[in-house]
């Protein structure tokens, strides 16, 4: 356990008139640096390595506000956000099934492909859905796209135009995730739990420990798993410590084997025990990734990065 520092608190408690005037402009290291000078190196360490896993952000280029905002809620409530149950029948086949009550249409497999700007505002989008492309005209756009996507949707001449350049300025990087399913659980606190001095910056839950009890058997019976292990990796250019190479260059099976040597490695001594007797009989990885077990590897859904002054 770490004691949080004055400085921390302090961080996490300032109003937003500070969080905007002088946070923002702030990078978290030199915050660090400056403030936990006389704290022992572990503790540095700690607060420099936590911006990597919990923000997929480097300490060197994440402002104050981002990263105390961000740990605000992570730290202060673990079980922040978490679901009873799958995520698709706990949440999206509902919210789903409420959407298109109300009237609306899910176009699914389809790629945005254009915007037709007129008068400073997005008058028609363009998709392409089934090899076919469709054209859709609406009041209003609303983007829930990564903003390395976003760009590429928009022409060299709207963005120079319509004053979008700065979404070009935005950085992102990987953080996704691989859920490990487990023959039985293992002892873990309730809750979000973060191995900020990982090399891949591991974080993750043991979902299935917040299931109702309906949800638990169900989905014992049908998937033959008796726990779901929800993991993020942050840093995905690191060398693993275990392969020698960083994720976004391994193979599936060489991410889980990495995953399951530093889970164990950076573990707390008591929870050591049970990573490395978990008993892993599937797992599944973020569609968005597209591994090639070289430096060819693609993502589909980059995630943004709060830096400075972003």
């Amino acid at each position: 356990p770490v004691r949080p520092p004055v400085a921390w608190i302090k961080a996490m408690t300032s109003c937003k008139q500070r969080h905007e005037e002088e946070f923002e402009e702030t990078a978290w290291d030199n915050y660090i640096e400056k403030n936990l000078k006389n704290e022992k190196p572990e503790v540095i360490t700690f607060f420099k390595n936590t911006p990597k896993a919990t923000a997929s952000v480097h300490s060197k280029e994440a402002s104050v506000r981002a990263l105390s905002y961000t740990l605000n809620r992570l730290l202060m409530n673990p079980g922040l956000d978490v679901l009873n149950g799958p995520t698709n029948t706990s949440w999206f086949d509902h919210w789903q099934k409420y959407l298109e009550s109300k009237g609306v249409e899910f176009r699914f497999e389809s790629e945005l492909t254009s915007f037709e700007i007129s008068e400073n505002k997005i008058t028609k989008a363009e998709i392409l859905h089934q090899g076919k492309t469709i054209s859709i005209n609406a009041s209003h756009f609303l983007s829930c796209l990564p903003h390395k996507i976003l760009e590429n949707v928009f022409t060299n001449e709207q963005i120079q135009n319509y004053s979008l350049t700065n979404l070009r300025e935005l950085k992102s990087g990987w953080q996704a995730g691989i859920v490990l399913y487990l023959s039985k659980p293992i002892l873990l606190p309730k809750g979000h739990f973060g191995f900020s001095c990982s090399t891949w910056a591991i974080s993750g839950i043991q979902q299935s420990d917040f299931w109702t009890e309906t949800n638990l058997k169900d989905y014992v019976h049908t998937r033959k798993y008796g726990a779901s292990l929800s993991l993020i990796i942050a840093d995905w250019d690191a060398p693993g410590d275990l392969t020698g190479k960083p994720a976004r260059e391994c193979t599936l099976s060489e991410i889980i084997q990495e995953l399951k040597f530093q889970l164990e490695k950076y573990a707390p001594e008591e929870y050591k025990n049970g990573f490395a007797s978990m008993n892993v009989v599937d797992y599944t990885i973020d569609p968005a990734i597209h591994l090639t077990g070289d430096n060819n590897s693609g993502n589909d859904s980059p995630l943004f990065m709060n830096t400075i002054n972003s």
